[in-house]
């Protein structure tokens, strides 16, 4: 007849014995090795020599708005997308290959101006809107898309408003 655990001392009657399935082996494991990780590391040591020194560097940025684009700005198909496009000088070919162009949505008609980067969705009534950019040497295009049926020219969707985009370069 086989041995309780404890007649077995605290070994599973399917471990050989030795084997303990006692449970505070890995919680005393985790402490152990929690204790050894916080002691390590110290500032007591001496300080190193100096660094080389690093090449000087610079960031252009440049940012451009245009605000309230008129109706007649945008073209489009009047059912699944508009687009419109602005002149931005800062966009070079030095700016494509080795910046950044952000495009931001904004929105000052509440008082606080809130801006969104592009791409972004409209999606809190329906149809759904997506914004998106490209750029070419001197210019932005913004377009507006929808999947399916008719939405607004975006120079007639927020009459009164205070809306427009910025274009950033980075480089």
């Amino acid at each position: 007849m086989e041995k309780s655990m404890e007649q077995r001392g605290g070994v599973h009657p399917s471990l050989p014995l030795g084997l303990s399935t006692n449970r505070m082996r890995i919680p005393r494991f985790i402490g152990v090795a929690a204790l050894l990780l916080s002691t390590g590391c110290g500032k007591d040591g001496a300080t190193g020599p100096q660094g080389p020194a690093g090449a000087d560097g610079s960031l252009t940025v440049n940012a451009a708005y245009f605000p309230n684009p008129p109706q007649a700005g945008w073209s489009g198909s009047g059912t699944t997308s508009y687009r419109t496009t602005f002149p931005v000088p800062a966009v070079t070919q030095d700016i494509l290959l080795n910046g950044f162009v952000r495009v931001h949505f904004y929105d000052a008609t509440g008082g606080d101006t809130v801006f969104t980067l592009l791409p972004f969705m409209v999606d809190d009534i329906p149809p759904v809107v997506t914004y998106s950019h490209s750029d070419s040497i001197g210019q932005v295009t913004v377009s507006t898309s929808i999947p399916s049926g008719f939405h607004q020219n975006p120079g007639g969707v927020f009459p009164g408003a205070q809306f427009g985009f910025r274009v950033v370069t980075i480089r």
